[in-house]
């Protein structure tokens, strides 16, 4: 069965002048718009006799869109010729050029010379066999086919032919999604000839980001006149998704392949989150970060912010982001967290980590923060220089200059020694190294650090 349908153009192509006086002139006006075939050499003995008629084309279908044409020039009258002819008997001159390369445009279509690649006008051919095929088997082709004649006559055929591979519902895919996040997509594969179209294979090729979770086949299949075929592809991107993922959409075919190309980009959060060095502050007061710390969305998906968690209690944060009252950060966007504080009740140094909470696929969403707590003293350095507090590590003794009373307390506010009046020490040997505080009972607000150390 004939896939494409072959349209008659006029025989002599159709002219639309409205001064034409004779079909001598349309004809001849006809023939200046189709490429003379036969080379340079147009020189042909002079036969007697004339040339009146174009040339004759028969085709037959030879599947997968392919048409075998057989141009003619055979209406010889009387046949055979008179030897020699008379001046007015019809002596057919023979073929000149096939072309399909004029206005209006061939489309998606290709001239196959059989007999010869040129046309010789000494001895020319009476009969010239040539094939018009499909550039792209998967597409609709139309040809404007023309045969002249060394009269000049012309014929001209319109050919269409529909796809002899199927046509499909999309050329190309370029799909988005969030990185581990699977989407689908469906392809629809379409018969539209009137014959049955054999597929041999539909599969992927490429990266393994794609796949076929239906639809494909890795055996021949029959699509029939007029059916459709659903593949469905999956596309699951990963975390190297985000430079971009290619593969293949192959639909083969005896007639021909049909290459749709995939590409998909993973989309993904990324976090960037600010760090922040407290450094040394007094042991007791509360400091927190200027402006808070700041965390910014660097990726090419949004992220969505659900809370903040420090995994040291001296180290806190207040938002009023939760999961109840979630933040969105578009890509590029950034927020600032303005509530982030150190406070620590004894002397020593902290390192903590805090976590954003949050849909980020990739990044940094950990504020690193580090500080350390010193207990500075307010007692007056006259005063200090004349108490003059200091640890006897070979006595284990806390010595002071100073008849009063006086308590020794730790960091927690616990009394871990004491002495009366006049004692002027301390027994400290049961104290491990570390902070403490000497208070004389005689002015209770006067609180001297001293430092253990063993």
């Amino acid at each position: 069965m004939v896939l494409g349908r072959l349209k008659l153009i006029d025989l002599f192509c159709e002219v639309r002048m409205k001064k034409a006086a004779t079909l001598t002139l349309a004809l001849s006006l006809c023939a200046v718009a189709v490429i003379a075939g036969g080379g340079s050499g147009d020189i042909q003995n002079i036969i007697p006799g004339v040339d009146t008629l174009a040339p004759q084309m028969t085709n037959a279908y030879q599947g997968c869109g392919v048409y075998e044409f057989k141009a003619t020039e055979i209406r010889n009258s009387p046949d055979p010729p008179t030897a020699p002819p008379h001046s007015n008997d019809q002596v057919d001159k023979g073929i000149a050029s096939v072309t399909i390369s004029n206005a209006p445009a061939s489309v998606n279509a290709r001239l196959i010379l059989v007999t010869d690649d040129s046309f010789p006008k000494d001895d020319s051919y009476k009969e010239f066999i040539f094939r018009i095929e499909p550039i792209d088997p998967s597409k609709k082709a139309i040809a404007y086919v023309w045969v002249r004649d060394w009269a000049g006559n012309v014929n001209g055929q319109e050919i269409v032919i529909e796809p002899a591979v199927p046509s499909s519902s999309d050329d190309a895919l370029d799909l988005e999604a969030r990185v581990n996040t699977p989407i689908t997509y469906n392809v629809t594969l379409s018969n539209n000839t009137a014959e049955v179209q054999e597929i041999n294979e539909i599969a992927i090729s490429g990266a393994p980001t794609f796949s076929i979770t239906s639809g494909g086949t890795a055996i021949p299949v029959m699509l029939p006149a007029g059916q459709k075929r659903i593949v469905t592809v999956l596309y699951t991107p990963n975390l190297a998704s985000e430079s971009g993922d290619a593969a293949e959409l192959n639909v083969r075919t005896p007639c021909g392949d049909k290459v749709i190309p995939l590409v998909g980009m993973g989309l993904l959060g990324k976090l960037s989150t600010e760090d922040w060095t407290a450094g040394e502050q007094k042991v007791g007061e509360k400091f927190c970060k200027q402006n808070g710390f700041t965390v910014q969305n660097n990726g090419t998906a949004e992220v969505v912010i659900t809370g903040f968690v420090s995994d040291n209690p001296n180290v806190t944060i207040v938002s009023n982001i939760s999961a109840a009252n979630p933040a969105t950060l578009a890509p590029l966007q950034s927020i600032s967290v303005t509530e982030l504080c150190y406070q620590r009740a004894t002397e020593g140094t902290d390192v903590a980590n805090v976590t954003v909470q949050c849909n980020a696929e990739a990044g940094d969403a950990i504020c690193i923060v580090t500080a350390s707590a010193k207990t500075v003293s307010s007692v007056d350095p006259e005063v200090l220089a004349r108490l003059n507090v200091r640890y006897d590590k070979s006595a284990g003794r806390v010595r002071f200059e100073s008849d009063a009373s006086a308590l020794l307390y730790d960091v927690h506010g616990n009394v871990v020694g004491a002495c009366n009046e006049n004692g002027r020490s301390i027994d400290a040997r049961s104290c491990a190294s570390g902070s403490f505080f000497l208070v004389l009972k005689e002015d209770p607000t006067l609180s001297i650090p001293i430092s253990i150390i063993r």
